[in-house]
């Protein structure tokens, strides 16, 4: 399993790669979907 760190900067970018992709886990979309916050870094695991 791979963790990354995304920065505040990025997290849009990765939460809109994997929405119109529809790629990942249902736990890890549901997890960008919900996302607000753009002040803390994001952790994103993926097999």
């Amino acid at each position: 399993m791979l963790v990354s760190y995304v920065s505040s900067e990025e997290i849009h970018a990765k939460r809109k790669e994997i929405l119109e992709s529809n790629r990942g886990s249902k736990a890890l979309w549901d997890m960008v979907a919900e996302t607000q916050s753009t002040e803390n870094q994001h952790k994103f695991f993926t097999d």
